[in-house]
């Protein structure tokens, strides 16, 4: 039987679940799963993420109305989350925010 990928799904590595989900505190794990839908979903090896983001979610800019509302975190359960991921590296930090440009921190996901 051949696989079919599920149209409005992203892939996620099966280490996460497999090896590090157990791991991972519940706010690491959808910070973890928001940068995996960010990046993967949008068939990229990494992307600008602002906290705002990972909190409240993207806004289209064409409309304004929001793609993803985020993960619910309060923003220190975001830099607690996001300082595990980076600690375990699963995620990666690979440029600070640029303030001219403020698209939030480049991150790439440990595969």
């Amino acid at each position: 039987m051949a696989s079919d990928l599920i149209p409005n799904s992203f892939q996620t590595p099966n280490a996460y679940v497999d090896r590090f989900m157990y791991l991972l505190t519940a706010e690491e794990w959808k910070v973890a799963t928001y940068a995996a839908r960010r990046i993967f979903g949008f068939q990229k090896r990494q992307d600008h993420i602002s906290q705002s983001q990972f909190i409240h979610g993207t806004v289209s800019t064409k409309d304004g109305s929001h793609l993803d509302h985020g993960t619910g975190l309060s923003k220190q359960a975001v830099i607690q989350a996001l300082n595990g991921l980076l600690q375990y590296r699963i995620m990666i930090k690979i440029a600070d925010n640029d303030i001219r440009l403020n698209e939030g921190i480049l991150y790439e996901l440990q595969l």
